[in-house]
């Protein structure tokens, strides 16, 4: 028993908060993933696109299909419970497509 000791984790959650638009993909043929640079103390997250939860991770890679969650215009995202270093959307035109 403790005894009336607690511990504190000295880790404070720092959320990332961003936006974007979207104009040129055609979204119902495009494949999206955001990718996260570093994160510490872990590689760890839950992502939240236009109010919805597509997922997370935990561990690299730090990459998330979020398509289904996009819209034309602006989009916004928050990444908890700590900023990434880098935050970017790679645009994967659709396989068959390319194909034709």
């Amino acid at each position: 028993m403790l005894a009336g000791q607690i511990t504190l984790s000295p880790v404070k959650a720092d959320p990332f908060f961003g936006h974007c638009e979207i104009a040129a993909a055609d979204l119902n043929k495009a494949r999206v993933y955001l990718e996260l640079g570093a994160l510490a103390p872990e590689t760890a997250a839950r992502i939240t696109v236009n109010g919805n939860s597509p997922g997370g991770f935990i561990s690299k890679p730090a990459r998330l299909e979020i398509s289904q969650h996009l819209k034309p215009g602006a989009n916004t995202f928050r990444i908890e419970p700590f900023a990434p270093e880098s935050v970017s959307l790679v645009i994967a035109p659709d396989a068959q497509a390319r194909m034709k």
